[in-house]
């Protein structure tokens, strides 16, 4: 866990899209109208960071990450609607990608913007994306070789996450004194929603989408993730 490891899903882009999420106030959220009516809409970067000190490593059951815009404003956090219960033993082994998960991404004024689902599986699950209201937007596929398929609403394959975005992840770094892991997130100019969405909802629940949850202990040194 010492140093900086990075991980590219993709290529660099030269232009960057906007990205439209903020931080979660605390609270119980409401739900907002639309992903795009929601402050800082114009946000071009999502940073994502999760705590990274030792004893958050060792005893972390609940994923939970705090997002900033490239001017370092905090604009979203997701975090779990409920504890895992009875599986927060099974969240500290290398199963714990293979438990639950039921997110949510909130604004600064508790509005709901996001839910990011996936269900118990031993496989390789589909996590599922919702809008504000509980809408179907699509999923997000693991597949082999550290590929991400971003499927539709009724399960029919998009693209690939590479084809439409930049993903830097497990650069440490320090926040307010302490350890952090940072993931940069860059969406191709022009994504049209609900395609968009499932992106950031990759960048934002990544160690869910790609089956480690919050057993950090399983992702090891990052590798170059291939473009699409």
């Amino acid at each position: 866990m010492d140093g900086e490891s990075r991980s590219r899903a993709g290529a660099t882009r030269p232009g960057l899209a906007a990205l439209a999420l903020c931080r979660f106030a605390g609270g119980r959220c409401g739900t907002a109208n639309t992903l795009a009516g929601v402050s800082l809409a114009s946000t071009d970067t999502l940073v994502v960071e999760q705590p990274w000190s030792f004893g958050s490593l060792l005893w972390r059951t609940r994923y939970r990450a705090t997002a900033y815009d490239g001017q370092d404003r905090p604009v979203a956090v997701v975090a779990e609607r409920r504890g895992p219960g009875l599986l927060a033993p099974v969240r500290l082994t290398g199963l714990s990608g293979r438990t639950p998960f039921d997110l949510r991404v909130c604004t600064p004024d508790s509005r709901e913007v996001l839910g990011i689902r996936k269900g118990f599986a031993l496989r390789r699950p589909r996590t599922h994306v919702l809008g504000p209201r509980g809408e179907p937007l699509g999923s997000i596929q693991a597949e082999p070789g550290h590929r991400f398929a971003l499927l539709d609403a009724h399960g029919q394959r998009i693209c690939l996450l590479a084809d439409v975005a930049a993903l830097d992840i497990r650069a440490l770094a320090r926040r307010d004194g302490r350890r952090v892991r940072r993931d940069v997130l860059r969406v191709r100019p022009g994504t049209p929603e609900p395609l968009r969405s499932l992106v950031l909802a990759t960048g934002l629940a990544f160690d869910v989408v790609r089956n480690v949850g919050t057993w950090h202990y399983a992702s090891g040194a990052a590798s170059s993730l291939p473009a699409g």
